[in-house]
């Protein structure tokens, strides 16, 4: 428990770094330490961003339909979530673009680490886990949805919660992006 904490907490004083992507320092410590291949344990934080995103959209979609926008952005949220599910599930197609990618000279020597890493993430998306990572991922962001609310009640700034959902959420979209 003392060594996954001290890996988490590393993986966290990266977390201001774009997407979070610093958090793949975790895998160098699990490689040193542990002997297990950055390309079979950095798509886990990869997955974890996915997961945020995916459940980062479906709460701002609850958000927009309680605040009355537009309807077409709840449309081309859910196309967008359901697109990004639809391309990573499909296996042969992934393995095609890496294949054909990899006459980049660049990419070509990586490829075996490519499709390793896609294995990874390929397990990660399974149907279970997926489910159970987007539920995850729905509780936190709207933990966050509501601590960002109540810092707004505390500073006696009277918005509708549905409004702060929406306004918190496609910002760390905007932001993410």
């Amino acid at each position: 428990i003392k060594q996954s904490l001290e890996i988490y907490f590393a993986g966290l004083a990266f977390g201001i770094t774009p997407a979070k992507i610093g958090e793949v320092v975790k895998s160098y410590i699990l490689k040193k330490n542990h002997s297990q291949p950055i390309s079979k344990t950095a798509p886990i934080v990869f997955i974890e961003r996915y997961y945020d995103l995916v459940g980062i959209i479906l709460i701002s979609l609850i958000g927009i339909w309680f605040v009355n926008l537009e309807k077409i952005m709840i449309i081309l949220l859910f196309i967008g979530a359901v697109g990004i599910l639809a391309i990573s599930q499909r296996r042969s197609l992934v393995e095609s673009i890496l294949k054909k990618t990899s006459t980049i000279p660049i990419l070509k020597k990586y490829l075996v680490n490519i499709l390793s890493t896609f294995d990874s993430i390929h397990v990660l998306l399974r149907p279970r886990i997926y489910t159970k990572g987007i539920a995850y991922s729905i509780l936190a962001w709207g933990i966050e949805s509501l601590a960002v609310y109540m810092i707004f009640q505390g500073f006696k700034i009277e918005l509708d919660f549905p409004i702060v959902v929406l306004i918190f959420t496609l910002s760390t979209i905007i932001g993410g992006l």
